[in-house]
């Protein structure tokens, strides 16, 4: 029988947690290289793609980020290399990638110049 105050039924669905892998250590073509979970220690834990070295710098897990429809917004602060889309893949939706535009940075890579020796060893 349906709501009669037009409320929808969700049993909960809503509620499920749903691991969000960012970054790609496999595609060499995605630029993430790390990031922070912005939350109750913003700049707190630093969070690399990469493999974990057991050092200081965890690496991040496909239980990282994990997020529902019914929770707030998760932000976070990533570094990335701007030539390069950023990948989101939760397991269940295709892959989500982003990319900084082009107009954004191209003034200042062109400007980029390198000043110190370059030469073979």
């Amino acid at each position: 029988m349906a709501d009669p105050t037009g409320a929808r039924t969700t049993n909960g669905v809503d509620k499920v947690a749903f691991p969000v892998l960012l970054g790609s250590v496999d595609d060499p073509d995605d630029g993430l290289i790390g990031f922070y979970l912005d939350g109750s220690d913003p700049f707190g834990t630093f969070h690399a793609v990469g493999p974990g070295s057991g050092g200081t710098v965890p690496a991040r897990t496909i239980d990282t980020v994990a997020m529902s429809i019914a929770d707030a917004l998760t932000a976070s602060t990533c570094l990335i290399d701007p030539r390069c889309p950023m990948h989101a893949t939760t397991g269940y939706l295709p892959t989500q990638s982003m990319q900084i535009p082009t107009e954004m940075f191209r003034d200042a890579v062109a400007r980029m110049a390198v000043t110190f020796l370059t030469a073979p060893i």
